[in-house]
């Protein structure tokens, strides 16, 4: 199945909400998974980030149920997290899964 997105069971404005942004949710993680796919060696979270405009708390818990799901995984390489850092962050891969 997709992403479940809470409701409140009594209110008719929050399940239609909740459905409303379904689709919004699962659209982020196709632009997270186009994205590493389509890059030629991975990215961090920091570059997915840059690279679509999404802030950390965006991008990050969609990667974390992609990786949990086994559509990307940690490359075994890391990058700087940002340029110019010294910090190094996973580099995420595609595992050849298709989203589907």
């Amino acid at each position: 199945g997709g992403v479940c997105v809470p409701s409140v069971v009594s209110s008719e404005t929050s399940r239609a909400a909740a459905a409303a942004i379904r689709p919004a949710v699962s659209e982020i993680q196709r632009r997270i998974m186009l994205a590493v796919i389509g890059s030629a060696d991975g990215l961090t979270d920091g570059e997915l980030q840059r690279h679509l405009c999404l802030s950390g708390d965006t991008e990050r818990p969609r990667r974390v149920d992609l990786v949990r799901r086994g559509f990307l995984a940690d490359s075994g390489e890391k990058r700087e997290s940002k340029p110019g850092s010294s910090r190094l962050a996973v580099v995420w891969a595609w595992t050849g899964k298709e989203l589907g």
